[in-house]
């Protein structure tokens, strides 16, 4: 079974995935978790989910919804996260 990194995000947060039945929560890939805290979470919680995958994890899983042929990212939220990520993208320096 995979490990979800960012269950701890949804637990007892039915705003985030209303959908998910609380005891099924702990089966959400981190990608679905990521997704559903962009388009509902609170900055504390985007916040949170960053520093638990780490900047580059969160932004490759983001680039993913971003490129999906059918993604559940709201337009806004997908424009806003895209400009975000480009911005603060680490810099490596040789």
């Amino acid at each position: 079974m995979q490990t979800n990194k960012l269950s701890f995000l949804l637990k007892d947060r039915n705003d985030l995935v209303w959908w998910v039945p609380e005891t099924s929560k702990e089966n959400i890939s981190d990608e679905m978790t990521l997704e559903a805290v962009l388009n509902y979470g609170t900055w504390q919680d985007v916040q949170a989910a960053i520093n638990t995958l780490g900047w580059s994890d969160s932004g490759s899983i983001f680039s993913s919804l971003d490129s999906a042929k059918r993604s559940n990212l709201r337009p806004e939220v997908r424009h806003f996260f895209k400009l975000y990520f480009e911005k603060h993208e680490p810099t490596t320096t040789h």
